[in-house]
C-alpha cells in the first residue's frame, strides 16, 4: 500500500525543497534508514532517508491523568490572568514562580522521589520570602 512521504526540512531556514533523484522505483520495498531520494535546497543536495514513526497509544488511567494535567494548566493560567488583573502584581508574579515547587512535592508524593534536606529547606525558606513578600 502507498504511503506519503513528507519532505524533511533540511535545515532552519528551508522553505521548499525539489527531489532530484529518486533512489527506489514505484513498488520497491523501503526500510526504515534507507535513502529513497535526493533534495536539493538553495544550498545543498541531501540524500533524504525514510524515518518512520510509531503512533502514540495511551491507555484510559493515562489519557484521564493526562486531561487533569491539561485541565489544571489552563485553570492555573486563567487564575493567573484573573489575579494580575485585580490584585498585586508583584504577589502573583512571585505564587506563579512557585511552580518548581509543585514539581518537587509532585514527585516526592506521586513518583516516591527521595527530597534531600537542602531540598526542603529551600522549599520552606521560598514558602517564608513568598509570606513575608505577601505582608508587605
Amino acid at each position: 500500500m502507498a504511503k506519503v512521504l513528507e519532505m524533511p526540512k533540511l535545515s532552519p531556514t528551508m522553505t521548499e525543497g525539489q527531489l532530484t533523484v529518486w533512489h527506489k522505483k514505484e513498488g520497491d520495498k523501503v526500510a526504515a534508514g534507507e535513502e529513497v531520494a535526493d533534495v536539493e535546497t538553495d544550498k545543498a543536495v541531501m540524500p533524504t532517508a525514510l524515518v518512520l514513526r510509531s503512533s502514540v497509544r495511551v491507555s484510559g488511567h493515562n489519557a484521564a491523568f493526562i486531561a487533569a494535567v491539561g485541565l489544571g494548566d489552563t485553570l492555573g493560567n486563567v487564575l493567573f490572568a484573573a489575579s494580575s488583573a485585580q490584585g498585586l502584581v508583584s504577589v502573583t508574579s512571585v505564587l506563579a514562580s512557585l511552580y518548581p515547587i509543585v514539581t518537587v512535592v509532585l514527585a516526592r508524593f506521586v513518583l516516591r522521589e527521595r527530597v534531600d534536606r537542602a531540598q526542603e529547606a529551600g522549599i520552606v525558606a521560598t514558602l517564608v520570602g513568598v509570606v513575608l513578600i505577601s505582608t508587605g
